[in-house]
């Protein structure tokens, strides 16, 4: 049978696609933290996005390339195994993992550098097996989408594949972390391509991050004479980092994306606050609104709108203590929302704490 000719598809429908896939990407992403069948359909995403098949590239790298969006992203990058090496007669299996820059890297990895994201998917190692053959991330990434993922399941796995299956590292085939970082990567340039074609005018998105409130509950130990970082949270997937300094008078939070211009929002103290007393401040964002505010308890701060942070993923976490601040505050709890909050849902908040059990 003759197949039938194609209509090419247009940019637009092309970027409703890429937003598409990247909400799946999401969504599977947060699943495998519960279920690592979410492998799955994260394999088959990425194959449509990242791998070359059937003759055509990935969406991803076909709209990049459209749109001039730079593909960097900072890592830890481990070298291939040299099969030359005589320690490599033998070796049955390797794992050769990435890793993002942090606190919690492995300090025994090459330090980080920024990569282009589409050559690391091609080329670097992710998997040495059976002491024969090297998977770059592409062509694991086809494998398991193809032979046991949701594009297609197959009768068998090839002998590479099935030698991978047969080890678990923390309970889970060695692909599943891989593939997760692989997504994480994904989804940040794909942000970035979005983001290219909003401000070309070419296209609006559809789908938004939820609201999301971050929340310091601290304990006042002593005013600072001038100003103290007392918290700072992190997204790497979204590149954003908040940091919060109080002065005598107030709390500012500082806004980077992808280390790009700062933004910067105060809110005052509350009144009378006073040494062994908690307050809480927060920072509260509205995707679809592009709008930040700061708030304290029972009182609002400043207001930046347009903001437009992009989609803020479910990564967003605090990091430790600055150790500055510890003179000054205690850091009771540190509250993530995924609404908004009033400044009086802040005076209620330390009371969602119950009381701690008497030790004897």
């Amino acid at each position: 049978m003759t197949p039938q000719p194609r209509i090419e598809k247009s940019t637009e429908r092309n970027l409703a696609d890429l937003e598409g896939h990247l909400y799946l990407l999401r969504e599977n992403l947060r699943g495998l933290r519960s279920d690592a069948v979410h492998i799955k359909v994260l394999a088959a995403e990425l194959r449509t996005l990242l791998c070359f098949s059937s003759g055509t590239e990935g969406l991803l790298w076909r709209l990049a390339d459209e749109f001039g969006v730079n593909d960097k992203v900072i890592l830890h990058v481990t070298g291939a195994v040299n099969p030359d090496h005589p320690l490599a007669r033998g070796l049955k299996f390797a794992v050769v993992f990435i890793q993002r820059p942090g606190p919690h890297a492995d300090p025994k990895l090459p330090p980080a550098a920024s990569y282009s994201l589409q050559e690391l998917i091609k080329q670097a190692q992710a998997v040495w097996v059976l002491g024969m053959r090297g998977y770059t991330h592409e062509s694991l990434i086809k494998a398991v989408a193809q032979q046991a993922g949701s594009a297609h399941e197959d009768k068998g796995l090839e002998p590479g594949l099935s030698a991978i299956e047969d080890i678990l590292i923390q309970g889970v085939h060695p692909y599943v972390p891989l593939l997760a970082i692989d997504a994480e990567l994904a989804i940040e340039v794909g942000e970035r391509v979005i983001a290219a074609a909003e401000a070309s005018g070419k296209y609006r998105r559809r789908r938004f991050s939820k609201p999301v409130t971050m929340s310091i509950h601290v304990r006042l130990r002593e005013l600072p004479a001038g100003a103290v970082a007392i918290a700072r949270f992190e997204a790497p997937i979204s590149g954003i980092s908040v940091t919060a300094t109080m002065t005598p008078l107030s709390v500012t939070f500082s806004v980077t994306k992808e280390a790009s211009r700062q933004i910067e929002l105060e809110t005052p103290l509350p009144a009378d606050w006073e040494a062994g007393q908690d307050a809480v401040f927060s920072l509260t964002y509205e995707h679809e609104r592009k709008r930040l505010q700061a708030l304290s308890s029972g009182r609002s701060g400043d207001v930046a709108e347009p903001c437009d942070l992009g989609f803020v993923e479910g990564d967003l976490r605090p990091t430790h203590m600055p150790e500055g601040a510890r003179p000054f505050v205690e850091r009771v709890a540190v509250y993530l929302h995924e609404k908004l909050l009033t400044a009086l849902d802040l005076v209620e908040l330390p009371n969602i704490l119950l009381e701690p059990p008497r030790i004897q």
